[in-house]
């Protein structure tokens, strides 16, 4: 069960940093308008569909944080039990 939820919150946290990255591309190409790759906006240029990026990857970030910290204890217990009742 650790590692499911090791691995589960690893891909909350990498999925909420790439979320994070595209709000901020939308910031500076889209509502900005600096954008190195090419002179055209981003379809999502908007300051909504920014916030909303940037509050799923908020949110994704704090899940991932919190799923590593219950694998953490999960394996801590494991490792306790092991200890104590061999």
């Amino acid at each position: 069960m650790p590692r499911l939820l090791n691995a589960l919150g690893f891909v909350a946290f990498v999925v909420g940093a790439v979320a994070l990255a595209f709000a901020l591309y939308i910031l500076l190409a889209g509502v900005i308008g600096w954008n190195p790759f090419s002179n055209v906006r981003p379809m999502l240029a908007s300051v909504n569909s920014m916030a909303v990026m940037a509050l799923i990857g908020v949110v994704l970030l704090v899940i991932g944080a919190m799923l590593a910290v219950a694998a953490a204890r999960a394996e801590w217990r494991r490792e306790m039990q092991a200890v104590v009742a061999p």
